[in-house]
């Protein structure tokens, strides 16, 4: 089998927002990995820089539509941010709270207008 060339990056075809990379071992295997439901995949080169940044940008190339970074932030009961995290807020939930977009926001901070 021939080594891996490229990756699969997935991401939620509404918010368009990035949900996670697999870097395979073989080149057969981005085209066996099943999408969750709401996610497409896209197939891109290991030869070029595949950070976030990378990725959210050629969701964009792929879709039209530019995604949100998905940072967002774990929001308790009173209004507190306890972690932050990468999620989409429509779909994801977190035990300890809330989670709320926010490109900002940090633990000690607070978010009264979730």
């Amino acid at each position: 089998m021939k080594r891996a060339s490229r990756l699969a990056v997935f991401y939620r075809r509404d918010s368009k927002i990035l949900r996670h990379k697999v870097i395979p071992e073989f080149d057969a295997e981005p085209e066996r990995l099943p999408a969750s439901p709401g996610e497409s995949m896209l197939l891109l080169p290991l030869s070029r820089p595949h950070d976030d940044t990378e990725c959210r940008a050629a969701i964009a190339v792929a879709t039209g539509v530019s995604p949100p970074s998905g940072r967002c932030c774990i929001v308790d009961g009173w209004g507190d941010v306890i972690a932050v995290c990468n999620a989409d807020p429509t779909i994801d939930t977190h035990s300890d709270g809330l989670v709320v977009a926010s490109d900002n926001a940090g633990p000690g901070g607070a978010v009264h207008d979730h």
